[in-house]
């Protein structure tokens, strides 16, 4: 809760420092009910924390998650790789060149049959599963299921990256070092010094690389609000002198500008 309590209160610090500058009719009643929404999401945590648990003997075991979360995955990543991409799978391509790739995924999705989104949104959470639970349960899962697991978790990704898109790769790279966290302090398994030192080398490295990517897809979609730096339906203009995005380079600063817009 102390983190998510932190994370809410990064996102009203950012928009009230924001490049953005959206307009605010009523500062006071907007802020205390930012303030009033947070205050209530802690206290409805403290109150019910501490409550012993219910008694519950219907929950499925970690295999049978396991396995149902690896098939529904695993059969629905090609599917969904080729409507989205319109059949033009090609992720080299797309790092190269996002802002096509993302085009092309656009009119792929907007004129295809769309069954198979159909599909995903009936079993997402049965397809949810797959990344806590690989993550969280790593050291109790069978070698084979770690590799399948990895596979599908890659293949999603790289999907993303076909298509253009920076979701799959954000979601992936903010939320893996909470999973580790949570299966460390949760006894799961040990995390070591060295071991922690490498893991967080790699978050670096993935946010290193989240940062690019997501620069390069703003900059390269036609019409991008960020790289133009105005959002037409407000009739905002970033402001470029904003503390955060003044001093950095070009691409840099158009990452930054989209991350703050997002």
């Amino acid at each position: 809760m102390f983190v998510v309590q932190a994370y809410l209160l990064f996102s009203v610090l950012l928009f009230a420092t924001s490049a953005w500058n959206y307009p605010i009719d009523n500062p006071v009643l907007f802020y205390g009910y930012l303030a009033g929404a947070q205050l209530a999401l802690y206290l409805g945590y403290r109150y019910a924390v501490f409550m012993g648990p219910r008694g519950f003997k219907g929950r499925p075991s970690l295999k049978v998650l396991m396995a149902a979360t690896l098939t529904a995955n695993l059969l629905l990543l090609a599917p969904t790789a080729l409507f989205r991409t319109g059949g033009a799978f090609d992720p080299v391509a797309a790092l190269n060149d996002p802002g096509s790739a993302y085009a092309q995924s656009l009119e792929a999705r907007r004129s295809g049959e769309p069954m198979i989104e159909y599909v995903r949104i009936l079993l997402g959470p049965i397809l949810v599963l797959l990344y806590p639970l690989t993550v969280f349960y790593w050291k109790r899962l069978a070698l084979v299921t770690r590799g399948l697991a990895v596979t599908a978790l890659a293949g999603t990704v790289v999907t993303f990256v076909a298509m253009g898109t920076n979701k799959a790769i954000v979601d992936t790279v903010l939320l893996f070092p909470w999973l580790l966290a949570a299966g460390h302090y949760s006894g799961q398994f040990a995390l070591t010094k060295r071991r922690a030192a490498a893991l967080a080398a790699a978050a670096i490295l993935g946010t290193a690389a989240m940062v690019i990517f997501f620069g390069r897809t703003m900059a390269s979609r036609e019409g991008s609000i960020v790289y133009h730096g105005y959002f037409g339906l407000a009739g905002l203009r970033a402001d470029e002198t904003a503390l955060h995005v003044r001093y950095l380079p070009p691409e840099t600063r158009v990452a930054i500008l989209g991350l703050d817009f997002y």
